[in-house]
């Protein structure tokens, strides 16, 4: 992953995050964040691409225990 980064240059910007609780399968409470983001990606010839992330992880004592990223691509650079 820091390979990717660095070599796209990319950067994030942040647009909503959500903390919530919810029980699992086995009555125990779960924590989650979910958050959207705009990627922002230059690759080595100064082409730019955007990307829009869901994320959501699993907060187990402080720490990324699971986590799902769903994207949209390829979208219009401004």
């Amino acid at each position: 992953m820091e390979g990717w980064i660095r070599e796209s240059n990319t950067t994030w910007e942040i647009q909503w995050i959500i903390p919530n609780n919810a029980e699992n399968d086995d009555g125990e409470m779960e924590e989650w964040l979910a958050t959207g983001q705009m990627l922002t990606m230059t690759d080595s010839e100064g082409n730019t691409s955007m990307e829009y992330h869901l994320v959501d992880v699993k907060l187990d004592e402080g720490k990324i225990a699971l986590g799902y990223v769903a994207s949209l691509e390829n979208l219009m650079a401004q």
